[in-house]
């Protein structure tokens, strides 16, 4: 049976940020395959930002495999410093971008939901490309130390030797 210790938390409430520049960092993300109107088929990532400062959500969608949506895996890849030449095809998987960080210009975005109900969340108008860059955030696997992430998002990983000699 699920166990749990309570530790009287209280639920996140959804924080709304004033419009300007933030560093989001790209906390999970998900493959999945579009069902709107113009790009049913394409690729998709679906991406869950954190806001540096405030911890504030926001959620991004990055279309493949549709040309006029291009610009924005570019900027997105210029603004966390990942590096491809004019021409490159390059894969983007929910892993490899996970822990990349880089800024973009959010705003509140009003919308109604399908109840009805207006909402309001936060949205990348852009992905700013001028801005410095910052090294991927790399999390530890502590029950598989030998999986590790590149320092940098381009950089290749060398695997670590494993001591099969440790008696269990």
């Amino acid at each position: 049976m699920p166990k749990h210790v309570f530790t009287d938390q209280e639920g996140q409430s959804l924080v709304i940020l004033k419009s300007g520049d933030y560093i989001l960092e790209v906390v999970s993300a998900e493959q999945t395959i579009s069902t709107g109107n113009k790009t049913r088929g394409c690729d998709q990532l679906e991406l869950k930002l954190r806001e540096q400062d405030t911890g504030a959500l926001i959620y991004e969608t990055l279309t493949f495999g549709y040309p006029a949506l291009g610009w924005k895996i570019d900027t997105f890849m210029k603004s966390m410093g990942l590096h491809a030449s004019k021409g490159e095809e390059v894969e983007l998987t929910a892993e490899s971008v996970i822990g990349l960080r880089g800024w973009a210009t959010v705003r509140p975005d009003k919308y109604v939901n399908s109840q009805g109900v207006e909402k309001e969340n936060n949205k990348v108008a852009a992905w700013i490309t001028t801005k410095d860059k910052f090294p991927k955030i790399v999390k530890v696997d502590y029950f598989d130390q030998r999986k590790t992430a590149p320092a940098q998002a381009s950089a290749p990983v060398p695997a670590q030797a494993v001591d099969d000699d440790v008696p269990f």
